[in-house]
């Protein structure tokens, strides 16, 4: 099966960035793949179709919200790209910061910079429970598929040995 990929949204370029290592490591620590658009350079790619294909093959957006994360514009509109692509998306929210958007209304983990683990725990339990879910799915996917093949094939083998009765 494939592994449970989430894309993290995060402001670029900004004291965040640690937070993004941290969240990622962590993620990775515990068998989700984190993408994270700026580690995998794609050169001759533009960044919005680099994050758009990263979102695209993403079960799950988890954005980072900050202070900083608000002055973003990119950040917001990889969640409304995620939103139109019917991803789950999970503010992972600084105490104290206003959410606004698309993002508003969503429940949320929140998080506060001097104790991330707390915050962290939640949020790879959460997505777990997500992956698991996926993997069930896909299993269950996979045993329709099967049964669909034998009695497409149960059908051809009937209508060939009534083809060579008559």
């Amino acid at each position: 099966t494939m592994p449970y990929t989430v894309f993290i949204s995060h402001a670029v370029g900004s004291e965040d960035y640690p937070l993004v290592t941290t969240i990622s490591t962590l993620l990775w620590q515990n068998g989700i793949q984190a993408f994270v658009a700026e580690w995998m350079p794609q050169y001759g790619t533009s960044v919005d179709q680099k994050v758009a294909a990263q979102i695209d093959a993403s079960n799950a957006v988890l954005a980072i919200i900050t202070n900083n994360y608000s002055r973003a514009s990119f950040a917001n509109q990889e969640i409304g790209y995620a939103k139109a692509k019917e991803r789950l998306i999970i503010p992972l929210v600084e105490t104290g910061v206003n959410v606004t958007g698309f993002l508003y209304g969503l429940d949320r983990v929140e998080f506060n910079r001097t104790n991330i683990m707390d915050a962290a725990k939640k949020l790879i339990a959460f997505l777990r429970t997500k992956a698991h879910e996926k993997e069930r799915d896909e299993q269950l996917g996979n045993l329709i598929l099967i049964g669909l093949g034998i009695w497409i094939l149960s059908e051809i083998s009937k209508s060939t040995s009534a083809a060579r009765r008559s």
